[in-house]
């Protein structure tokens, strides 16, 4: 399952940085006619100290996927649904809304990312996302899955 919803690890390395510990739990918890994990629930330790929760799972109906960032000086919220950006600031007491643009396509995104690997595979553009990206997130990933299986924290080398 951490395969197939490997995405979050990707935006929380690069907004978050480099992670140095995993805790992880999770299985097939419910009847949908997969034969892989259903659910995993994991912390992270990035390097910095920060900590991380991250919740994948096909359960969950309507599906949701939001990131939220919370520190001191106030909350960032993602929303991946409708796309709303919103920042709370602790000072003013007051929500910051970034809505998505006025004649946004979604579909434009995968368009764009289709014409950027023709500019890469035609090297007239270098990889958004390079192989060192892909094989931490595979890592991280493995790491994940490891935990989830054996109950153990585990620290990423």
């Amino acid at each position: 399952m951490v395969l197939s919803l490997c995405h979050p690890i990707d935006y929380l390395h690069w907004l978050l940085g480099e992670i140095a510990q995993v805790y992880a739990v999770g299985g097939k918890l419910s009847n949908l006619e997969i034969e892989v994990d259903d659910t995993v629930e994991v912390i992270l330790k990035f390097v910095s100290g920060v900590l991380g929760s991250l919740n994948l799972d096909y359960i969950q109906q309507p599906a949701q996927h939001f990131l939220e960032i919370t520190g001191t000086e106030g909350l960032i919220k993602w929303n991946y649904t409708d796309g709303e950006f919103r920042i709370f600031h602790n000072t003013s007491h007051q929500w910051e809304v970034f809505p998505l643009k006025t004649g946004f396509e979604r579909n434009n995104m995968f368009l764009d990312e289709m014409h950027h690997f023709i500019e890469v595979v035609e090297e007239n553009s270098q990889p958004i996302c390079s192989l060192q990206d892909s094989i931490f997130v595979q890592k991280i990933a493995n790491v994940i899955y490891q935990s989830s299986k054996s109950g153990f924290n585990i620290a990423v080398k």
